[in-house]
């Protein structure tokens, strides 16, 4: 997930990872420079995700966005045209790299603990990153997630 800031040439990036039974493995806070357009973060920040999931060794994953339009084009096998069409194709690139990699859309209210993450990027110098655990001011959306 990613958040837009006052600054314009810095944006956050938010990533959540968890097993299939919900609980948190990594939470991870980021910042971002030169990325303006909302869609354009919304792939950055799963591109963000996937590289960190690779040397976690995981093999399988769901990967989730609030952005419809970044899904389809995860999903799509046609050459991306947009004007950043070079991180939507590293993007897939790196989706293979995995046995299983399911890109799926999620609400904007199932991708809260993201959007604060990302959000709380502003307060970081570049990337902080909390394992097996999350910080407080995630806790409480984490518990809504996984008692939806």
């Amino acid at each position: 997930m990613g958040a837009i800031f006052a600054d314009p040439h810095m944006v956050g990036v938010g990533v959540i990872f968890r097993d299939s039974e919900g609980t948190v493995l990594l939470v991870a806070s980021m910042k971002e420079s030169e990325v303006g357009d909302p869609a354009e973060i919304e792939m950055v920040a799963m591109l963000r995700g996937l590289q960190l999931c690779i040397p976690m060794g995981i093999e399988k994953l769901i990967l989730e966005s609030d952005s419809l339009l970044m899904v389809n084009q995860m999903n799509e096998d046609t050459k991306p045209w947009s004007l950043f069409g070079n991180i939507i194709k590293e993007t897939r690139q790196f989706s293979t790299r995995f046995k299983s990699c399911i890109v799926q859309h999620v609400g904007r209210l199932g991708n809260t603990v993201a959007h604060n993450l990302a959000r709380h990027a502003w307060y970081v110098q570049d990337v902080t990153i909390w394992s097996g655990s999350c910080p407080d001011f995630v806790k409480e959306a984490v518990w809504v997630d996984n008692s939806m």
